[in-house]
């Protein structure tokens, strides 16, 4: 995730000279010579891939068992949709309740900040991690898009001309089987004329391959595959008791958590009691003052997805609203120290600490 670095340096060597950090809560439209930053929710990303298939019968498919001894045609065309697999990961989202500003002063070394997109801490004194993270909605990929055929282009013009359906079928069956007998001509290299090359034959050959496949489909039919990945959100504020999070239905795909088309997906999320905060950091948030800088301590949370019939994922992940928060002190960020802190957006706790 690109990251906004936000660099509070308003006096060039001066920055490094002898003062506390100071940090307090955020009050919209008192920013002055200083950053902003949130500290995270944790939001359980539930990634859900899924093949969509359309069936769509050929023009002739009555036909193609009597004239190509066709017997697997698609008869009737409709959707059919599998989910094939699903994922869950934690990201971050902004807690609104947690926006801190972290003011400049002379002589602190917690001066270069990085901050998400979203304005959620990152590092401080550092560069944040890069982390590979698909968050959609509902984003196809997967496979690469068949280009449509003009079939019209490989009818004759009496094929065309030809006045009746069953008559336009014997037609073009007829010239499926031409096709085939001038691909054998040329794979035993009797055409009458052969090319020169392997090259040039391959060419024709799959020439003569893209018309019959095109021909036959108006017989066939066609199945187009398609992949989809759908993501579902969900921020636990508490425990969850077998929550319903989507549903699924061949018919429909990933659908509402209450539409009663589809069966099913359930959440549960337990975690232990929600840690209280320390009583110093009680204390501070009624001056709105810190001495040092504000960050979560998260809680453990077991994680299931289910539905009625199996377990889809079991996990145990850290959710930053089951646990606290805890301050890093000024003597961390004075002018003999460069300390150097990493810290996990997705649930705002520490990751890596150095000091120099």
């Amino acid at each position: 995730m690109k990251s906004l670095l936000s660099t509070l340096l308003l006096c060039g060597a001066a920055a490094f000279a002898s003062a506390q950090t100071s940090v307090s809560d955020y009050v919209p439209g008192a920013v002055e010579n200083g950053v902003v930053y949130f500290l995270p929710k944790t939001a359980l990303q539930v990634d859900i891939e899924i093949e969509k298939k359309t069936y769509k019968p050929g023009e002739f498919a009555r036909y193609g068992e009597r004239y190509l001894g066709l017997k697997d045609v698609v008869a009737e065309g409709g959707t059919e949709w599998t989910m094939k697999k699903i994922s869950l990961k934690q990201r971050g989202v902004p807690d609104k309740e947690k926006a801190y500003f972290i003011k400049y002063k002379d002589n602190t070394s917690a001066v270069l900040v990085s901050l998400s997109e979203e304005g959620i801490l990152q590092a401080i004194n550092t560069r944040p991690q890069t982390k590979d993270r698909r968050e959609r909605e509902d984003m196809g990929g997967g496979r690469e898009s068949v280009k449509k055929t003009d079939v019209q282009q490989y009818m004759t013009q009496e094929i065309l001309m030809a006045n009746s359906t069953a008559k336009k079928a014997e037609l073009i069956a007829n010239e499926i089987y031409s096709i085939r007998e001038s691909r054998n001509l040329f794979l035993r290299g009797e055409a009458d004329n052969m090319p020169g090359d392997n090259e040039s034959l391959t060419i024709i050959l799959s020439k003569l391959d893209e018309q019959e496949k095109a021909l036959t489909e108006l017989f066939t039919g066609t199945v187009e595959v398609e992949d989809i990945t759908y993501t579902v959100d969900v921020i636990p504020e508490g425990n969850l008791d077998a929550e319903p999070i989507f549903r699924f239905s061949k018919a429909f795909g990933v659908v509402d958590s209450d539409d009663l088309c589809g069966e099913p997906v359930y959440m549960t999320v337990e975690g232990a009691d929600i840690i209280p905060e320390p009583a110093e950091v009680e204390e501070k948030k009624k001056s709105n003052k810190y001495e040092g800088v504000i960050y979560n301590i998260p809680g453990m949370a077991h994680v299931s997805l289910f539905t009625k019939d199996a377990t889809l994922i079991e996990r145990d992940v850290m959710i930053a609203q089951f646990g606290t928060t805890e301050v890093l002190t000024n003597n961390l960020f004075n002018k003999k120290t460069a300390t150097k802190v990493l810290f996990d957006d997705s649930n705002g706790g520490l990751v890596r600490i150095e000091r120099e």
